[in-house]
């Protein structure tokens, strides 16, 4: 999380704290993208940022299409917040990001085991359903009826042999190969 830098774990600076909120509770690998990145551009306490949409997706390898809708959910819970000021040739637009609004917006995850259990319980519910409703079809793919044989290789030939052709090896194409 620190890559590189010194992290004081008692008082963490704000970037620490945007960076720590964003993999806590971030959505999506690509929120979190933009929010580690968004992060790690503050430089003080005051919270205020300046990225440029091309410049984060840039740096994030995401579309520009992509960050310019997570710039705007970003505004819409007030985790990004414009503060009227713009900078540089272009205009890029001032902002103060919020690490407590980005917890606020985006519950944490559900835990693992809870997440596994659930997910099991709703295979299980939908396996039955369709064992129910086809309750003639065999309980599994590889499944055949008892009196058919396994593959067509396994009826036993007249000299016992298992092969189709009942010759213990298979038939040359060609005539047979003698020396003569």
């Amino acid at each position: 999380m620190s890559a590189g830098r010194k992290v004081d774990a008692e008082n963490p600076s704000a970037a620490e704290l945007i960076i720590r909120a964003a993999e806590d509770h971030a959505p999506d690998a690509n929120r979190m993208l933009v929010l580690v990145r968004l992060g790690r551009l503050v430089k003080d306490d005051d919270c205020l940022v300046y990225p440029s949409v091309e410049w984060v997706a840039h740096h994030t390898r995401l579309g520009v299409a992509t960050v310019e809708r997570i710039f705007a959910e970003l505004r819409k819970f007030d985790i990004l917040q414009w503060t009227g000021d713009v900078i540089g040739k272009m205009g890029t637009k001032v902002y103060r990001i919020q690490a407590e609004r980005i917890a606020a917006a985006y519950p944490p995850p559900e835990p693992w085991e809870e997440r596994q259990a659930r997910s099991q319980a709703r295979f299980r519910t939908i396996r039955e359903k369709y064992r129910a409703k086809h309750s003639d079809a065999p309980s599994h793919r590889g499944s055949v009826d008892s009196d058919a044989p396994s593959h067509r290789g396994s009826v036993t030939g007249a000299n016992g042999s298992t092969l189709p052709h009942g010759e213990g090896h298979a038939p040359s194409r060609r005539g047979s190969r003698s020396l003569k």
